[in-house]
């Protein structure tokens, strides 16, 4: 195969394909998730059919068509070694929106520990070619005639994927018997999609997050994202001890995730553990709370100190932005007038002390000289700063969601006190 058709994906991605579950218990209720995705019986056999007999794949159930219609995925960009250039009649013939999307997550397959072989062009995948050694049995399987999409591109192809790794990408794809062949024709194909944000099983002054490692995974994946990053919170300031208790709380995963660290105290030890955290367990990225007034709040002389040990190890510094001191003052101004609902949260805590704080934490990380990472960009005060800085040339990333991008506070003062408040994420304290 020429290089300009290899395609390979970041390292994260590769066990996407291949889910390890944990336990039996797990696999059996992740079995139902993935149920209601699967085609029909009489999809199942035009599916497994030759090439060359060419049958149409038997339009998916109305089960698979409902829970399809709900599917929202953030689009993970593949790396291409070489980018194809693409047919321009292939972008007049892009599917409508209506049809359904192929997943990978209905490819689910255990990982092997051989490697794929790529071989000359004109060789069969799935027979044994370039000299390559027998090995065990392997998981083949091709998706054929889709629209493969990705961040910045779209193109009809076929995608070929050997024991749960991504082998190839191009068109008319060739392979051998037993592999399993999926019609994509007239749908849209795509990676599973990557959350860089979560709080599963996060204990925080007083409550817990609903959703444990497996309930919040299984709905991850129900919808199509494969892989999540999860905050370690430090217990009592320690890192090493927070993270072998969400290592723990780790043990029902259903699916790839990683982990960010929280950095809620400073001093020496604290210091110690982040090169700990770097360079034995993989985390490589920190985030200070400048929100939490009394809980996980820090001050701007410990948020220096943390850049400036981010900027020593090479790690990310993350920022949750918000004047923790004038919110709090918010907060009880709030309850003086004895305004505890909903509307309370956006009260107390206006668009200009999210700016603010991240105008001074992007300050802080120039002066530091270390890139910045900005969590939940809410509003548009954030966004301007953000902007201003990228523009200036310097490392700020802002992280975009949903809730801040469709979202405006006028849905807290719902006369429904329930749909209001589960809008919202809000500590009052004395």
């Amino acid at each position: 195969m020429e290089d300009a058709h290899k395609y390979v994906l970041p390292t994260n991605f590769r066990k996407i394909l291949g889910l390890q579950l944990k336990n039996s218990a797990a696999k059996g209720k992740l079995n139902k998730i993935k149920a209601s995705y699967k085609l029909s019986d009489a999809g199942k056999k035009a599916a497994a059919t030759k090439p060359a007999a060419k049958k149409a794949a038997a339009p998916a159930t109305k089960k698979s068509k409902a829970a399809a219609a709900q599917i929202s995925i953030a689009i993970s960009e593949i790396k291409f070694r070489k980018q194809p250039k693409m047919d321009s009649s292939l972008a007049q013939r892009a599917p409508s929106p209506h049809l359904l999307i192929i997943l990978f997550l209905s490819l689910i397959s255990p990982l092997c520990g051989s490697i794929n072989q790529f071989c000359d062009a004109g060789a069969e995948y799935g027979k044994l070619a370039c000299g390559a050694a027998a090995t065990a049995p392997t998981s083949k399987i091709l998706i054929k005639g889709g629209t493969v999409v990705n961040a910045h591109h779209k193109e009809v192809s076929d995608v070929y994927i050997e024991d749960g790794i991504i082998a190839a990408v191009q068109k008319n794809i060739v392979v051998a018997d037993g592999v399993k062949i999926i019609d994509a024709t007239g749908k849209y194909v795509m990676p599973g999609g990557i959350d860089p944000h979560t709080h599963l099983a996060m204990e925080f002054m007083g409550t817990e997050t609903i959703d444990d490692f497996f309930s919040g995974q299984a709905a991850a994946l129900a919808g199509g994202t494969t892989m999540h990053i999860d905050f370690v919170i430090p217990v009592n300031g320690s890192l090493s001890a927070g993270y072998e208790a969400y290592v723990r709380k780790a043990e029902r995963s259903a699916m790839d995730y990683g982990f960010h660290m929280a950095i809620t105290k400073w001093d020496d030890t604290v210091s110690r553990e982040m090169e700990i955290m770097v360079k034995e367990k993989g985390i490589n990225s920190f985030k200070f709370f400048m929100a939490y007034k009394g809980s996980l709040m820090i001050s701007d002389e410990l948020l220096l100190e943390g850049f400036k040990k981010c900027k020593a190890l090479g790690a990310l510094a993350m920022v949750h932005a918000e004047n923790g001191d004038a919110v709090f003052e918010g907060q009880t101004r709030m309850i003086e007038l004895g305004i505890t609902g909903p509307e309370g949260h956006a009260l107390s805590r206006p668009p200009a002390l999210e700016g603010e704080a991240t105008s001074r934490a992007i300050r802080l990380a120039g002066f530091v000289n270390t890139p910045l990472y900005v969590v939940h960009v809410m509003s548009i005060d954030a966004m301007e700063e953000i902007a201003r800085a990228r523009k200036s040339g310097q490392k700020v990333i802002g992280e975009p969601v949903v809730s801040g991008l469709e979202l405006d506070d006028s849905v807290l003062w719902d006369s429904d006190f329930h749909t209001a408040a589960k809008q919202e994420l809000s500590f009052f304290q004395k």
